[in-house]
């Protein structure tokens, strides 16, 4: 099935991409399982220092949660801030960003044996470094 960009896309305000009037955006697998401690992304420092995600995580019926979050990182500091959350009653993981010399990991953990092997999806949007990074 042939898909024309042009259908769903315009160029937006300030070159910006814009959807066209009635076009969504969904989002599905692959996914990632977390039966423990689990890496579900990595980004080195010498592309960008920065990200803002949207997680998805889906246990079963009953247990389902959406997580926005914000990372930004240094050679030697990464933070993660959790700006908005929403779930069926009981968040299902907890979240957590480190960083080396070389890169940027973030990981999910089960919140309890409970919620292990729970599925999650994200979307990343990255930021590049705008300056150069130097070892202090």
């Amino acid at each position: 099935m042939a898909i024309f960009i042009d259908k769903y896309l315009q160029v937006g305000r300030k070159n910006t991409i814009s959807l066209k009037n009635d076009t969504q955006l969904s989002r599905t697998g692959p996914w990632v399982a977390i039966p423990q401690e689990t890496e579900f992304d990595r980004f080195y420092l010498g592309d960008f220092t920065a990200a803002e995600y949207t997680i998805f995580i889906d246990l079963n019926t009953t247990q389902k949660e959406i997580i926005k979050v914000l990372v930004v990182a240094s050679l030697d500091k990464a933070t993660l801030s959790i700006f908005g959350r929403s779930n069926l009653g009981n968040d299902i993981v907890n979240l957590s960003a480190t960083v080396n010399d070389s890169y940027v990991s973030l990981k999910a953990t089960p919140t309890s044996d409970d919620n292990k092997n729970s599925k999650l999806v994200y979307n990343a949007f990255y930021f590049q470094n705008q300056n150069l990074l130097v070892p202090y």
